[in-house]
């Protein structure tokens, strides 16, 4: 199964296979269904950001996505982590790309067809989810030194604001 190779090459070998959807992948392929016009990663890697997720969530702490443009795989995570008592936590412009360096690939405006509203409407089913709209790395000044996180996807598009989750985060 895909599945398993997939957890072999993220090296989670020593983690006992944990069935995140069906047998068949149901779930996960209603899921997809859903946010196939929401997201601009491939369904391989939503499945590999679903069982990523689905192997950390029973670590302690909140998880967190930066750079969400339609939410395609923030409804993922919101999916997954319903019946847990973790909080998702968000963090976007909801412009496009704010400024280039440079080194990026990705234009000024950039992923701006988008709004804060439509996402959060998308997410409305799901509780525990911070919006956090804005420039990284001013949306991290909200949340307090103690905050742990379990999980995070970055997939923001522009090195300064990937420099800066990787030092939010990481430190």
């Amino acid at each position: 199964r895909l599945s398993i190779r997939l957890n072999r090459w993220c090296g989670f070998d020593s983690v006992p296979h944990v069935a995140i959807f069906g047998d068949d992948d149901i779930e996960f392929m209603k899921l997809m269904k859903k946010v196939q016009n929401l997201t601009l990663n491939t369904q391989d890697k939503c499945y590999l950001l679903a069982r990523c997720l689905r192997h950390t969530a029973v670590l302690r702490g909140d998880v967190a996505e930066c750079g969400v443009y339609k939410g395609g795989t923030l409804y993922i995570l919101a999916s997954l982590l319903k019946n847990s008592n973790k909080s998702l936590h968000v963090f976007d412009t909801f412009a496009g790309i704010p400024e280039s360096s440079g080194l990026d690939t990705a234009q000024v405006r950039d992923f701006s067809d988008t709004s804060v509203e439509s996402v959060k409407k998308l997410l409305a089913p799901f509780a525990s989810v911070d919006f956090h709209a804005g420039n990284i790395p001013e949306t991290f000044k909200g949340i307090g030194p103690d905050k742990i996180f379990c999980f995070v996807h970055i997939d923001v598009d522009n090195y300064n604001a990937t420099y800066h989750c990787c030092e939010f985060f990481y430190k």
